[in-house]
């Protein structure tokens, strides 16, 4: 499995470079690292992470520390394949990754392209997540909870409390839909998380390492993790507030 990663990521990276190049040779620039970092997302164990400190912090050691180090693992995985799939991209002339920081609008304003933003990352989340066609509006729902609660949290309260604001509204969601509909509240709480999950920040940290840029690249490691354990925080918060029914 690791092997898969490791060469499903090298070869995205090289494959992102030949769809970045295609793009300027018809007139569209892009840039070679998002393009990059969204065929590597799905490879990415932010998941993995926030269940990881979710397990810690209700003292299931065993399980949450076996997940963690999986986690790491992967990160490192993925992150030499991408830094392999680079210096191939290089030699063979295509556009280099430079950065794998993505850009944040600081903007709160709906605009067009962020209704077909929210669309098609819901449309995929539940494609990723085989939810039933019927459901695909809680999808969306739950996407867009969690980006409203992101963006009140980050405007009030700073980028440090966002997780936890948003992690709490997407659980108490997801706990009252699973009271109502007697249905099972990871439905409606996993498309919500998905937003928040730390994976990109954990991967931008292992190329710091990788590229010996290493105080740098253990901050933003350790970032992914705080995100990690701030989403537990959250979803401990929301299970206080309205606690998910034990039948379900």
């Amino acid at each position: 499995e690791l092997l898969a990663e490791f060469a499903a990521a090298c070869i995205g990276t090289v494959v992102a470079s030949l769809v970045v190049l295609a793009l300027r040779r018809a007139g569209y620039e892009s840039s070679a690292a998002i393009v990059s970092l969204a065929g590597l997302v799905t490879l990415l164990p932010g998941l993995s992470l926030a269940t990881a400190m979710s397990e810690l912090s209700t003292r299931n050691l065993a399980s949450g520390s076996a997940r963690l180090i999986g986690a790491i693992t992967t990160l490192v995985v993925v992150g030499m394949g991408a830094g392999i799939g680079d210096r191939v991209a290089v030699l063979l002339g295509l556009p280099q990754h430079t950065s794998f920081v993505v850009p944040v609008t600081q903007t709160t304003a709906v605009t067009p392209a962020l209704v077909v933003a929210l669309l098609a990352i819901s449309s995929g989340l539940a494609i990723v997540f085989q939810a039933r066609p019927r459901r695909a509006g809680l999808v969306l729902a739950s996407c867009v909870v969690g980006w409203i609660a992101v963006r009140t949290a980050r405007e009030f309260g700073g980028s440090e409390l966002a997780p936890v604001v948003a992690a709490a509204a997407i659980g108490i969601m997801g706990n009252l839909y699973a009271r109502v509909r007697r249905r099972p509240t990871l439905a409606i709480v996993l498309p919500g998380l998905a937003l928040l999950l730390p994976g990109s920040i954990g991967f931008r940290g292992m190329q710091g390492i990788i590229a010996s840029d290493t105080l740098a690249g253990l901050n933003t490691a350790i970032s992914a993790l705080v995100v990690a354990a701030s989403i537990a925080a959250g979803l401990l918060i929301a299970n206080a507030v309205a606690p998910s029914p034990r039948h379900v």
